[in-house]
């Protein structure tokens, strides 16, 4: 039962959807996404080696580095989110989650535009690069032998599984991280009353 009434919060316990809340959790990702990339950068170059045996395990560590570190800056992100959400609304907690998904996906759409338009001839031109390298290995790779084809297609299938990992890790710590702000939001509200 949510101890708070329509007394407590009069004016706004019709809304489903605090965006105040949303936009400043997807600030926080930004800024904490921004401090991880350059923590992850400056660890990962540090850590360069050329022995087969030290850059397969740095690959390994990336991986695992980048999946925990977007779990706990989008977890707390979403917490922000929920915390604040929890303020404004009463609601219950598990609408914290939609708060936590809708602000990751603000984040990422944020992200994307930015990237696109900053990097924009950085970007193309990598893009450009890759798909012409991918294309002339395709072709080589047609031309010498079947199998150098099927490994890169399987190669480029777990590339894209591993990205779809990391998005989903960071999705589902944002609404978790949102459920949590918000059930310690009205935690203290109802301690106040």
């Amino acid at each position: 039962m949510n101890m708070m009434t329509n007394e407590h919060c009069p004016i706004h316990c019709h809304k489903k959807l605090s965006w105040r809340a949303v936009f400043a959790g997807a600030v926080v990702a930004i800024g904490l996404t921004f401090l991880f990339n350059m923590l992850t950068l400056g660890i990962g170059l540090t850590a360069y080696t050329q022995s087969q045996e030290g850059a397969l395990s740095l690959v390994f560590g990336s991986f695992a580095w980048i999946i925990i570190g977007s779990y706990l800056m989008l977890f707390i992100s979403g917490w922000v989110a929920g915390k604040l959400a929890s303020h404004e609304h009463c609601k219950p907690c598990s609408e914290g989650v939609v708060c936590g998904f809708i602000m990751w996906s603000l984040y990422l759409l944020i992200s994307l535009f930015v990237l696109s338009h900053v990097t924009e001839s950085s970007s193309t031109a990598l893009f450009k690069s890759s798909l012409l390298n991918f294309s002339v290995e395709n072709s080589k790779a047609a031309a010498s032998s079947n199998s150098d084809a099927v490994h890169a297609v399987h190669t480029m299938g777990i590339a894209t599984l591993a990205t779809f990992f990391i998005f989903f890790v960071g999705a589902l710590g944002s609404c978790i991280g949102a459920y949590c702000g918000m059930k310690k939001g009205k935690l203290c509200c109802e301690k106040k009353m």
